[in-house]
């Protein structure tokens, strides 16, 4: 799954194929993967997969597929490590 800014390439783009197919969705077929492309808001977001995936898979992901959240970020994902020598000293002392 990808996410393309509106304002990003065209998602038809350097594609050998792309064809709208109901719904919102747009197949695309590059050289090694295909799948589907649809509408969120501001963004497209792209579901491939490998020429060997099937195309239902890959049209039944596409609609469910969304960017991720700030929230969801945050919960998945490490704290930033402080840049400042002092904050860093501080995080050291909270440790003990």
């Amino acid at each position: 799954m990808s996410v393309i800014p509106e304002d990003g390439p065209d998602g038809c783009f350097g594609t050998t194929e792309c064809t709208p197919d109901g719904s919102g969705l747009t197949f695309i077929r590059l050289s090694d993967t295909h799948g589907y492309a649809v509408r969120r808001g501001e963004v497209n977001v792209q579901v491939l997969g490998g020429l060997r995936v099937g195309k239902s898979p890959l049209r039944q992901a596409a609609p469910k597929a969304r960017p991720v959240t700030e929230e969801e970020l945050r919960r998945v994902l490490p704290p930033l490590r402080p840049r400042d020598t002092v904050e860093r000293f501080r995080q050291w002392l909270r440790t003990f």
